[in-house]
């Protein structure tokens, strides 16, 4: 019953739409029923039908509550007075977010719980996501505040191989984002702060030099930690050691259960003779002090499982009870669902429960049937390393898009280190500084620590190092199979995953004479599908494979066009770039290589990349592309990218075409006016990338074009976004677009594609695409027919994206 009530549920990932409440109710009814035949009966078979239809209906319960829980559309994208309570302590502008907060970097963020939106009093507290640019005071946890904001529905870019921001608010229960804006009005109504607050604001006054480290172990805070810190956590494969979770919990329980058993067990032997509950009392004890651990950790999702794993062990030391190993994870997997249904969005989930369930069958397997001495316990637990290093290899790939080679070393070394030396402290000044001892204890305590953690610094950074010298040796064997083509570079997560799979098999499976033969085979054969003769073939009905990626960068453009050349080379061509923003984050860094790196392999050459013009929206990742790629050749309006001083590139097949129409002359490209115009021939498809022109270089255009058709396109990636200044009627009928592509967040503070511009094109029967709806779009061009496929509705389709839409 509990296993079909797990998979059924962690299904509704998937769905791609919610089941309708009138089905739900008929589940309940039928729910009902089965718990009557199965209490008379006691079938396998009700049980199993039980279960998966508990999950079945749990699923779309909690997913309609989701979005019963939505704020009134009505009050989204305009000024609105709110009240409520802080309920996470205060961001800096270095966690990965959409774009929307990464505009300046005075920028905070922090989620609050509403009370009251406008006049209407809220009574099941939203929690709500707010950024606030150079605020006026610094919100604390705790603190209840009255602020004017502009909010907006829970959204974020959606594009192949990114981060998915919108899954990231719906596994925690974000309903809406939105910035404060500066007003009088903004201030604060309780001034009281939560424990954690004050304990972190304490922390960061003594002055340590590790001090965002030593926040992260001690309260679980590490919107401190820079990004060259993240990178060293992710090279090292130590992020779990600096995140608060089920391996600091235990370490807590372990020390704490330590320290009070035998003074507890004087105490009621000498003093009260009552020993009867003393294994409930010392459970109950190291339990709450977990419970306080998990508290000053945020009562983060990680912490908690750690937390009902603990609370059931001690049950069943004290009750001696005896259950399987499997129906202590059933249950606590099903527990977990119930208590949070929307976990299941989010990576570190999977994480853990590949971990444990890893520890699971390999305690299953090689658990040993004798005491074992303290060297062979840690053998075991080296070996128990070992295996986990491997098995979660093909998730950190994905993840993180590395394989840190070195990342079982670091482990080694540093989970006893941590363990052992650097937990403990930082607890024991934690608990000094709670219970207001005098300054110098917990200072003391965090003193040594912080000398502690540079010898964690020092091991993470020789990793670091060592896993940079051997990307360097195996660079030429990595780009001669990934670069060239000789194995497709979307499979080798698959490689890594069939690999650990076998790995697996291999430890688990009871050994038998050709055991390893037959596996090696095995990986031998599975490996060898993912080989291809090259990563451009040719296509099915004969035509070189070309194809259109428009990617979802907010408000801005960005569109890569992949095809073969004449010479049966891989080309690339990028239109535009996208923004970036004060903090260093650009859309080129977190959307356009990840897509590229993944898709077609790392180091990829950048043939020919095309600015429009130099808008911010539109050649903002210019530098990076530039530091991180070799970008062959560049044009813009300055230069190159001018109907007077363009040439084609001779390589192209008979198939493809390229020109520019706009502008005649070589220009400045900092105007909308300037912008660069192409017009991209592609197997009988005609595409038009209009940049930022408006209605006077339409008419330019026109009078310059119209008479011969030239301006006829079956894609139109759309003028200025859409503006109201842009697509006018004539222009609109002179290219009368099969499909038309606006290239603009949703929502955005213009609102494009304006309402007059949207009608214009849909009365010829163009079909209307807007990236901010419907996300990344790509369109295959070696096709006879004209085909499109979006990211929301066709590589990723979930009910959460929908919804809130």
């Amino acid at each position: 019953m509990l296993l079909t009530f797990i998979i059924i549920f962690v299904s509704s990932a998937l769905w791609p739409k919610l089941p309708h409440l009138s089905l739900l109710i008929i589940g309940t009814i039928a729910l009902i029923l089965l718990c009557v035949i199965k209490h008379r009966s006691h079938n396998c078979l009700s049980a199993i039908s039980l279960g998966a239809l508990l999950g079945f209906v749990w699923a779309g319960f909690t997913g309609h509550m989701y979005i019963s829980w939505q704020i009134d559309p009505q009050l989204h994208n305009q000024n609105l007075v709110i009240e409520g309570r802080v309920s996470s302590v205060v961001m800096t502008n270095d966690e990965p977010e959409d774009a929307s907060s990464q505009g300046d970097p005075s920028a905070i963020r922090f989620n609050i719980r509403l009370t009251r939106a406008g006049k209407s009093a809220l009574y099941t507290y939203p929690k709500v996501r707010l950024a606030w640019y150079r605020p006026s005071f610094t919100p604390k946890q705790g603190q209840s505040l009255r602020l004017l904001i502009n909010m907006r529905a829970p959204n974020g870019l959606a594009n192949p191989h990114s981060f998915n921001y919108q899954t990231w608010l719906v596994s925690r229960n974000i309903v809406a984002t939105g910035y404060v804006l500066d007003s009088p009005t903004n201030k604060v109504i309780k001034s009281e702060v939560s424990l954690r607050q004050w304990g972190i604001d304490e922390l960061r006054n003594i002055g340590l030099s590790n001090d965002a480290w030593l926040q992260a172990l001690s309260f679980g805070f590490r919107a401190l930690l820079t990004d060259d810190d993240w990178s060293l956590m992710q090279a090292s494969g130590t992020a779990h050691l600096f995140a608060i979770s089920g391996l600091h919990v235990g370490i807590v329980f372990s020390y704490v259960l330590f320290a009070v058993a035998k003074p507890l067990g004087f105490l009621l032997t000498v003093v009260t003779r009552w020993q009867s509950n003393y294994a409930m009392l010392t459970g109950i004890i190291a339990c709450s002090a977990c419970v306080l651990y998990a508290y000053l950790a945020g009562f983060e999702v990680p912490v908690l499982r750690a937390l009902f794993a603990l609370v059931l062990w001690t049950y069943l030391s004290i009750t001696q009870s005896h259950w399987r190993l499997s129906s202590i994870i059933l249950s606590l997997l099903a527990t977990f669902f119930v208590l949070f249904p929307y976990a299941i969005l989010g990576v570190s989930f999977w994480f853990s429960f590949i971990a444990v369930f890893s520890i699971w069958l390999f305690v299953w397997r090689f658990w040993p049937k004798k005491t074992l001495s303290r060297f062979e316990t840690f053998k075991w637990g080296i070996y128990l390393q070992i295996w986990l290093s491997f098995i979660t290899l093909p998730l950190t790939f994905y993840v993180f898009g590395q394989v840190p080679i070195f990342a079982l070393f670091a482990n080694l070394v540093l989970v006893p280190w941590v363990s052992i030396v650097l937990v403990p402290i930082c607890v024991l000044g934690t608990l000094a500084l709670l219970l207001s001892l005098p300054a110098s204890i917990y200072q003391t305590c965090f003193y040594l620590a912080d000398a502690a953690m540079n010898f964690t610094l020092w091991v993470m950074q020789l990793t670091h190092t060592l896993n940079s010298d051997a990307k360097q040796v195996a660079a030429s064997l990595y780009d001669q199979f990934f670069v060239r083509g000789i194995v497709a570079p979307d499979a080798f997560v698959s490689v890594l995953l069939i690999s650990s799979i076998l790995l697996m098999l291999s430890v688990l499976l009871p050994f038998w004479r050709g055991k390893y033969w037959v596996l090696s085979a095995a990986m031998l054969c599975l490996i060898t599908l993912h080989f291809t003769d090259g990563a451009y073939d040719k296509s099915s009905n004969g035509v070189s494979r070309a194809r259109l990626a428009v990617f979802d960068v907010g408000q801005g453009s960005a569109s890569l066009f992949e095809f073969t050349d004449s010479e049966n080379e891989a080309k690339l061509w990028l239109f535009d770039t996208g923004g970036s923003y004060r903090t260093g984050f650009s859309m080129a860094q977190s959307v356009i290589v990840p897509f590229i790196d993944s898709e077609l392999g790392p180091k990829r050459n950048i043939d020919h990349l095309f600015i429009s013009h130099l808008d911010n929206d539109h050649a903002g990742g210019i530098n990076f592309l530039l530091q991180a790629r070799r970008v062959v050749k560049l044009s813009s309006p300055q230069h190159r990218c001018s109907l007077s001083t363009f040439t084609p590139p001779s390589t192209l097949p008979n198939n493809i075409k390229v020109e520019v129409l706009w502008p005649l002359k070589p220009r400045l490209g900092d105007i909308n006016a300037d912008s660069c115009v192409l017009m991209l021939h592609v197997n009988r498809t005609r595409i038009l990338f209009a940049g930022d022109i408006e209605h006077q270089q339409e008419q330019a255009l026109l009078e310059l074009y119209d008479t011969r058709n030239k301006l006829s396109a079956d894609i139109l990636i759309a003028p200025h976004h859409g503006s109201r200044t842009s697509s006018s009627k004539p222009f609109v009928t002179a290219v009368s677009p099969s499909i038309v592509v606006f290239t603009a967040a949703k929502p955005n503070r213009w609102g494009f594609p304006d309402e007059h511009v949207l009608k214009r094109y849909q009365k010829l029967g163009t079909a209307v695409l807007q990236t901010g709806k419907h996300g990344f779009i790509e369109f295959d061009l070696s096709q006879k027919t004209l085909e499109y496929k979006s990211y929301r509705e066709h590589h990723y389709p979930r009910w959460y994206f929908k919804a809130p839409m």
